[in-house]
């Protein structure tokens, strides 16, 4: 029987979890534990904050403790279940989530869970790739290039993407060639070009959505619940996110996994309009395979959160968005026509210095006029945004913070959340991590129980 004052505790360390201040809920759960240390539910709710720390030794031994206290605790079934999981202990999870099932037949957590740990399985032995290093043309060379290209009349499109695809495969040595059809059917291509992440193959596709032609990375998963990540401008999907998949597919083992290369980037080209600037394409690729019920959205830079925003006011299905370094813009396409003057832009901004992300910023600066609006910072909507979609700010010790838009989202009640990326942290360790947070049931603040 729990009493009020182990209640009282109990309820301070769920207002932490909800917070994600883990240390502090754990101390108020064992103040709890200390006055009814037999009430199942405290050690459910700490292991939680164990598994949210990955710590999963002592995650695995709250929840044994609690499935002692109180066998038929179903939550416990599930912790144990998760902490064996991320322990790579799949048999024993396997048999965790089956046995809580046994329970509470149709317990949707631990369905969920049973799927996870079949995903797991199946990643364990996936490796992964990125691309290698490599250098930039001379300067007045990549000049000459990107002015042929400009004025290449209507095969400008089809020189475009050759260009950057064997710009792409000499800088970073990969010129497999793939085992598929030659052909191009006329809705949709694949390619064998795969990223093997945590979760399974990302697979790089090409779907034509009226007459404007879209590539872009995506994951083998059939999940209801989906990860759509955007790319910062002048860069593509792969050489923005490649050596985030396996982390990113380990976060969301049961999401599908999407990363268009926005037009004008990448394999996908530019419109005979432009780039478009009112997100349906956006929209139609989200449903293609069908319409997830749940959506997390990661957007680099300021153009691909206004992106990213424009979507988030369109589905209720986008419950998270993660913006990263929102005031970073890119430059005018004119001012990237020099092998030296690219250079210092890319290093100045934090990118990778690679062979990939040189073809990609070669690329976009051949693919269309001077755009005098990539050096502004175009206005960020919000309005109309649901209040139920939470918002998380990264930012890295370059990046000028967003009071604005962080002030804007708040007046109209959303729930916002800054973090800086610093020291030993790196991007891609950190966006696995939000990812997590915003699809894991753990992460929900009704996770953790405020009753028996």
């Amino acid at each position: 029987m729990a009493s009020e004052e182990a209640e009282n505790y109990k309820q301070k360390g769920n207002d932490f979890f909800k917070e994600q201040k883990y240390e502090e809920a754990i101390k108020q759960y064992n103040k709890a534990i200390q006055l009814c240390p037999d009430n199942a539910s405290y050690y459910s709710n700490r292991a939680a904050c164990w598994s949210c720390k990955e710590n999963h030794d002592s995650a695995l031994a709250d929840a044994n403790r609690c499935l002692e206290k109180d066998p038929n605790f179903i939550k416990g079934y599930s912790r144990k279940g998760k902490a064996l999981s991320d322990l790579g202990k799949f048999a024993e999870a396997e048999a965790a989530y089956k046995e809580g099932l046994a329970k509470e037949p149709g317990n949707a957590i631990c369905q969920k869970g049973l799927s996870d740990v079949s995903t797991a399985r199946r990643a364990q032995s996936s490796g992964s790739r990125s691309g290698a290093g490599g250098g930039l043309a001379g300067g007045g060379v990549l000049g000459q290039i990107i002015e042929k290209l400009k004025s290449g009349g209507k095969m400008q499109t089809y020189m475009l993407i050759m260009v950057a695809y064997f710009l792409f495969q000499n800088f970073t040595g990969r010129n497999k060639t793939a085992k598929g059809s030659d052909s191009v059917s006329e809705t949709v291509a694949e390619d064998d070009d795969d990223v093997q992440a945590g979760g399974g193959a990302i697979s790089r596709r090409f779907r034509d959505f009226d007459g404007m032609w879209l590539s872009y990375m995506q994951s083998e998963s059939k999940s209801s619940s989906a990860v759509l990540m955007l790319h910062r401008t002048s860069l593509s999907a792969e050489a923005e996110f490649a050596t985030a998949f396996p982390q990113l597919a380990k976060a969301a083992a049961s999401s599908r996994l999407i990363a268009p290369d926005r037009p004008c980037h990448g394999f996908s080209p530019c419109p005979d309009s432009g780039e478009p600037a009112d997100g349906a394409w956006l929209n139609k690729l989200v449903r293609v395979g069908g319409l997830p019920n749940r959506m997390a959205v990661v957007a680099v830079g300021r153009e691909a959160a206004v992106e990213a925003l424009t979507l988030a006011r369109r589905r209720k299905e986008v419950g998270n968005l993660v913006i990263v370094s929102p005031k970073v813009v890119a430059p005018m396409r004119e001012r990237m026509t020099k092998a030296e003057e690219l250079h210092s832009w890319l290093k100045k901004n934090g990118y990778p210095e690679s062979g990939q992300v040189a073809a990609d910023a070669i690329r976009w600066a051949a693919s269309g006029s001077s755009d005098k609006k990539s050096t502004k910072l175009v206005a960020l909507d919000v309005e109309k945004l649901s209040q139920e979609c939470r918002v998380t700010i990264l930012y890295d010790s370059r990046d000028e913070e967003d009071q604005e838009l962080q002030q804007a989202l708040e007046s109209q009640g959303n729930e916002v959340k800054t973090r800086s990326i610093t020291g030993d942290d790196v991007l891609a360790d950190v966006l696995a991590d939000e990812v997590q947070h915003a699809l894991s049931p753990d992460s929900d603040a009704s996770d953790v129980d405020d009753t028996l």
